[in-house]
Order: C-alpha cells, then structure tokens, then sequence
C-alpha cells in the first residue's frame, strides 16, 4: 500500500513538471499556425505538397523548393502535354491549320490516337491502342504502341508492343507479373505486339517486343522525376490510371480570400459580373472581368454546369451564363462540378491588342490547375461533405463533365491562353478551326478520358506543372508515380 501510494505521488510530480512545458508547446503551435501564412504570394516560396504516394513534387523552374533528402517523383500524367485515358484525337478539320497547329509535349493514350490531316507531333507518342497517322502528318522522334496504322511520316524509331494494368496486390486473377511481383492483367487483350500498316514514310523498319511472365517491366519513356530518357527502349506499354481529386482542399482554397465557393451557375456568373472593368489598352477601349490578382490569386469551386459567353451586345444573363465583356482574365484556377463552355465574343474589340485573348487563365504560378471538370463523389448539385477524401473520386468514365473552348470572330482577340492543368472526366475539346487568328494556346497539359483538339491550337509542356495541387494518384494503383 505504502509502494502504491509513492508511486502516485512521483506520477503526480511528473504530471505536474511536464504540463507547463506542454502548454508552452501547444501556444507555440498554435502561434506558428496563426502567424504562418497560409498561401505564399511568391511562386519561389510556394509550399510543398505530397503527391499522394509519400515523395515531394518538384519541378526544374522554381515552383516549388525540395528538401535535398527527399526523392523527387512526378506522377506520371504530369510528365507528357497530352495524356487521354481512352482515346485522343488531334483533328484538322479546315486543312490549313499545319503550322499553326503545334503539341509540344510527349503524347500518351490509354487506347487509340489519332493524328489528322497534315498536323505535326514534335515529341514522343505512346498508346496502349493503335496510333493513327494522316497523310501528310508528321511525327518527328519514336512510337511505341500496339498498333501502328501509317499513312504520314514517322522520323523516329516505332515499336510494336503489348499492353498492361495493374490489379490489386490481392487479385485472385492476373495475367502476368513484373520482376517485383506485382500483378497485371492484359489492357484490352492486346497480349502481344500488333501490326504495323500503311503506305507512309518511315525512319527504320520497325521492331517488336513480347514481354514475359516475371520480367522487368520498361514502360516509361522519363526518368522518376520527369527528365525524359535519352533512347527509351520500352518492352511494354503500361496503362495510366487516372488522377484522383482532393474535394475539400479545393474548397478551403476557394474559402481562403473571397468566397469563390459557388452552388449555381447563377452565383458564379453574379460573381464575374460585380467584377467588370472598364479599361484602356493599347488605346482601345474594353470591357474585361478581372479576377484575383499576383498577391491574392482566386480558386473558384462551382458545383454546377458553367457554361460563360461573352458578348458586345444585349444585357448580362446570369441564367444563360451571358455576360457583356470582352475578356475574362483571372489569376488563379477553377473547378467545375458539371460541364464547362467557354464561347468569346464574336465581336472584334480587342484585335489590335499585343497578346490580347478573350479568355486568360493563369493558374501555374500558384500551383492552381487551370480548370478542372469532374463530378464530386455525391454528383453534380448535391450537399458537399467534409469527410470526403480523394478516394471517394468518381471512377472517370467519359460520361460526364466536359470541357470546350470555342474559336472566337477571326477579326477579334485570340480565343484562351491556358496556363495550366486542365483535367476533364469526359471530353476536352479545343475547337477553333476558322483562323489562325482564333488560336487557343496552352502551356501546362491536357488530361481526360478523350481528348479532341482542332486545327488552331498550341500546347507547350511545362515541367512546372509538377506542383499543381489537388490531383493524386489512387491509392490502390501502383504505378501513379513511377
């Protein structure tokens, strides 16, 4: 008894040793966390984020600063300009649109590819399907696919290869496995290598590879952190699963400055409209919506379809989504819970403006995707809950959630600059097919289920990219980062 009661009291003196110095602890936390800015204005003390599989992102301009001891893994849908996770057409509808037209950046689709009429292709193709190329279409260094279809010019090696997907580690059913155990199953049967056709042109014969049971899988064409191998020699094409999103950062985020949090189409359109500007430039006269700025960039989260025409004429219409400008500018992002449709204005203000478009979003200095369209895990117009975690992403299906940018009057502005990620579950679909002068231009990449890009369009990779926030691996696919 006497044991006991000494024990208690040296538990009580400690007790009471170590509360003042816990309590010293938790008012420094509670200090750091008032006192500590929750977004960094300057893009080169941007914050670090996971990308979901425990390793920081990095990127080679400045973004985002590393710590040395950590790897540096870029998931691999930020590494190429175009990744579509079924199909991807690059179209020419008018013809003319050949130097005009430009994707600088790896291209990777998880089916087929189509390259139109007369368009060229400057970096690497990949496809777990068959790679179309039109006559007179040119892709200028290697193809590894299932199947190739030629009727253009290929200027690198080709590579005729099978195709294959992760299963869980505890599948009862598996076609195959790598040298490390992991189990795959065959994408779309293409067990073996396919055929290669057409009358084009071609650099070297091509060549074809059968992987093995238990073999060491090549199936990237970078390196872990982005940097793109030198002479990748891939003996398997390797299906990408798609990103999986963060609902509540994004809505934190959207919380953070001004309320940019918007239930309806209507209160985002209100929103635009309150932020009208009359200016000046290069001595003309213009109309212009302006959101979030340098200091203080925007995330608009809109739970809804959003549908915004600009128009010189006729009264604002927050139901249609008409709003009388001539340009939309933010600094910033946007997520869009429905489908996106963006048509400028057919009239031609703003034409003699330098680098002047009707629609500029500028969200890669911020680490903000440019737009994002994907139902949330309840669907499009529901009650948004708290709980939910990037698991809870719908499985992307095409069916939904769809993202057009529309070519403007020839005689006006350039139709979108794209500073950014755009990720659609359905279509991302570039359609300016009239002028060069409607061009719409990207510098991030283009990530959906299909992806159909028109005549006047330009894409430039931006290793950037790798910081952009709210886009993970699924937790269960063992290749989101490789």
């Amino acid at each position: 008894m006497r044991v006991s009661d000494q024990s208690h009291l040296k538990r009580t003196s400690r007790t009471k040793t170590v509360l003042p110095v816990l309590a010293t602890l938790f008012a420094l936390m509670i200090s750091t966390i008032v006192t500590s800015p929750v977004r960094a204005v300057a893009v080169d003390t941007w914050p670090q984020f996971e990308d979901g599989s425990g390793h920081r992102l990095a990127n080679a301009t400045g973004f985002v600063q590393v710590d040395p001891g950590f790897e540096q893994v870029i998931p691999e849908w930020f590494k190429y300009g175009i990744v579509a996770f079924d199909r991807a057409q690059l179209h020419n509808h008018s013809g003319y649109a050949r130097d005009s037209f430009l994707v600088d950046g790896a291209i990777f689709s998880n089916g087929d590819l189509s390259i139109g009429y007369a368009l060229r292709v400057v970096d690497r193709v990949v496809a777990t399907g068959t790679v179309h190329i039109s006559r007179y279409a040119n892709v200028d260094r290697d193809v590894f696919a299932n199947v190739v279809q030629n009727y253009g010019t290929i200027n690198g090696p080709v590579k005729l290869l099978a195709a294959v997907k992760d299963v869980p580690r505890d599948a009862q059913n598996w076609d195959l496995t790598d040298n490390l155990g992991n189990k795959h199953r065959w994408h779309n049967d293409s067990r073996e290598p396919g055929a290669y056709d057409g009358p084009g042109e071609i650099a070297e014969e091509p060549t074809e590879y059968s992987i093995q049971d238990g073999e060491r899988f090549a199936d990237s064409i970078f390196e872990p952190d982005g940097t793109p191998l030198e002479n990748p020699d891939l003996n398997v094409v390797h299906y990408v699963a798609p990103p999986v999103l963060d609902y509540v950062a994004m809505k934190i985020e959207a919380e953070r400055n001004e309320n940019t949090y918007f239930t309806s189409q209507a209160q985002a359109i209100s929103y635009l409209i309150a932020h009208k500007v009359s200016e000046t430039v290069d001595g003309e006269e213009i109309t212009t919506i302006r959101v979030g700025s340098m200091e203080s960039p925007e995330f608009l989260y809109i739970d809804d379809d959003f549908d915004l025409e600009l128009a010189r004429e006729g009264d604002d219409d927050v139901i249609e989504g008409v709003i009388n400008a001539d340009a939309f500018h933010l600094e910033g992002g946007i997520y869009v819970s429905g489908t996106f449709d963006f048509r400028p204005s057919d009239a031609p203000t703003g034409a003699d403006i330098a680098d002047h478009y009707a629609l500029r979003i500028n969200a890669l200095p911020y680490c903000y995707p440019a737009l994002i369209t994907y139902p949330q895990p309840c669907g499009i117009g529901c009650r948004f809950d708290r709980y939910w975690q990037p698991r809870d992403t719908p499985m992307i299906t095409g069916n939904y959630s769809t993202a057009r940018f529309r070519g403007g009057n020839p005689a006006g502005p350039k139709s979108a600059l794209l500073n950014g990620v755009i990720y659609a579950s359905g279509e991302i679909h570039m359609h300016a097919t009239h002028d060069e002068a409607q061009a719409i231009d990207v510098n991030g990449a283009l990530l959906a289920f299909k992806i159909h890009v028109c005549d006047y369009f330009q894409l430039r990779h931006e290793k950037a990219i790798a910081c952009t926030r709210f886009l993970t691996p699924r937790a269960e696919s063992a290749r989101g980062a490789r």
